[in-house]
């Protein structure tokens, strides 16, 4: 069997509705401006993203149950129909997705001169003495070298767990498809999930919105035709038709939520081949829409070490929202920090009960997540 050694941190069955019959996908390099075609497998991957094989492995496992309420929607299925265990795997989806990009991983590497203090503190102090055995010929910058990738890769684990289980803590959102009734098509970027909050982001300075807050939105494509739209009903108000659809009518509005993406885009935006020249064409747009403060924020935390580190984080609140029709905020709805804390503290809970079992391994910890999804929501019947 060949080695999994490249990585996808948007996996295929994401991208699938944006190639086209050789398997080419139309990106724009948002840096340089420069548009090109790649294949769907070596487009949004890297080697060893997520670390070994079977760390490849079972995320393998993982894609294809997110998969599967995907396929439903793309097929037609009204989100109201979809079963409770494929509404959850939606949700697990979304949190996974949010928190597995290159550009999360970026910004816990602009923690790396802290990671590599701590590292340098605890060899001194022979913590690691009897933890791990090294390789006579490694050096003292290889062994930190290498703690401090592990590390990375630790908290990386350690997010992705939280977003594999986050369909607790994001069940008290509403739901609609935002169905492009345009003649223009809806894109997707390596950083596909936007958060947003149109009702507190300017009234509270928020630059950031997690997922557990008041007044929460995510938009995120599905394929070309259809992008979700989770919200939190207690915030706003949404007329759909009997499908739970918005019918997006406006060639305008398509753009603006295409431009969520090219907001939220890492490196790279894509769109289907037969569409190329879209984003190019409304690329002059993207400083209404794109935020990118440098933000100080802890990472860790929640049974791992903490660190505070500044970075232009890759998942701050658009500048602007999209116009959404039939989409209105109601009043009188006070501001929280959380919306549930019961199903934030189960979803807590559950993360730390994979991290427990797992003895702290992040690689180890994050297969049991997995496991415990498959067991919670029955996928093994």
């Amino acid at each position: 069997m060949t080695e999994k050694k490249n990585q996808h941190y948007v996996p295929q069955y994401v991208l699938k509705p944006w190639s086209d019959s050789n398997d080419k996908i139309s990106c724009y390099h948002l840096e340089s401006g420069r548009s090109f075609n790649e294949t769907r497998r070596s487009v949004c991957s890297r080697g060893y993203f997520y670390g070994q094989k079977h760390v490849e492995d079972a995320l393998g496992k993982l894609d294809g149950y997110h998969s599967r309420p995907l396929n439903e929607i793309r097929r037609g299925t009204p989100i109201s129909e979809l079963s409770p265990q494929h509404k959850q795997l939606l949700l697990s989806y979304i949190g996974t997705q949010r928190n597995r990009t290159r550009s999360e991983k970026k910004d816990i590497k602009s923690g790396e001169d802290m990671f590599w203090e701590a590292a340098e503190v605890d060899m001194l102090a022979g913590k690691y003495e009897h933890m791990i055995e090294w390789r006579k010929e490694m050096s003292q910058t290889e062994k930190l070298d290498a703690l401090v990738d592990a590390s990375i890769k630790g908290v990386q684990h350690f997010l992705m767990i939280s977003g594999i289980l986050s369909y607790g803590v994001l069940g008290d959102l509403d739901g609609a498809i935002l169905r492009n009734a345009t003649d223009c098509d809806y894109i997707i970027s390596d950083t596909p999930i936007v958060h947003d909050n149109p009702r507190f982001k300017d009234e509270k300075g928020m630059r950031i919105t997690g997922m557990a807050e008041r007044g929460l939105q995510i938009i995120t494509p599905i394929d070309q035709r259809r992008s979700l739209f989770l919200y939190d009903p207690i915030v706003y108000g949404v007329d759909t038709n009997h499908r739970r659809e918005v019918i997006i009518t406006e060639p305008e509005i398509v753009e603006e939520i295409n431009l969520l993406q090219l907001h939220n885009t890492g490196d790279i935006a894509m769109e289907h081949t037969s569409n190329s020249g879209h984003i190019s064409s409304i690329s002059h747009r993207i400083e209404e829409f794109r935020r990118r403060d440098r933000i100080e924020k802890e990472i860790g935390g929640d049974n791992l070490p903490s660190w505070e580190i500044s970075s232009e984080d890759s998942h701050q609140t658009p500048l602007k929202s999209p116009d959404l029709p039939g989409v209105n905020s109601k009043s009188g709805v006070r501001y929280t920090d959380t919306r549930n804390e019961e199903l934030l503290r189960q979803t807590k809970q559950m993360s730390r009960y994979a991290m427990k079992i797992s003895d702290e391994a992040s690689d180890v910890a994050l297969i049991g997540a997995i496991r415990f999804l498959e067991s919670n929501l029955g996928l093994n019947s």
